[in-house]
């Protein structure tokens, strides 16, 4: 799996606005970014080509109440602010939300919208 022209060239046109140097994905075709208050951001191209998941996993892994990972769950809906499906979930005691973005929205405006909409999700989660 790997991710199209287009869509790598939205991951470049992100990685440049970021200040970083070139980057290259992944065996598996995926990007990933760890940064220090956000956590750790994933571009990872669906199996059928069509889709780039985007997400962002808390830095830090905690335990976490019944009644936090059922509030935490119910962010799991279409975003109205990205128009994208928003998952959620945890992978080793850490918060993880996911924006499934097709293709042809896949751009560097779209990922710019949805990292600032998965870091304000898991802020408002905390």
């Amino acid at each position: 799996m790997h991710f199209s022209p287009k869509s790598t060239q939205a991951i470049d046109d992100f990685v440049n606005n970021m200040g970083m140097g070139k980057v290259s994905p992944a065996d598996d075709g995926s990007y990933n970014f760890s940064f220090e208050r956000a956590g750790i951001l994933s571009f990872t191209p669906s199996a059928d080509g069509k889709r780039a998941i985007m997400s962002l996993k808390a830095r830090t892994p905690r335990r976490v109440a019944a009644d936090e990972m059922l509030q935490f769950m119910r962010i799991a809906q279409r975003d109205p602010v990205t128009q994208t499906p928003i998952s959620a979930g945890m992978v080793g005691g850490a918060f993880v939300l996911a924006a499934n973005i097709s293709e042809d929205a896949f751009d560097h405006q779209q990922i710019e919208l949805c990292l600032d909409r998965l870091i304000a999700l898991h802020e408002g989660a905390a």
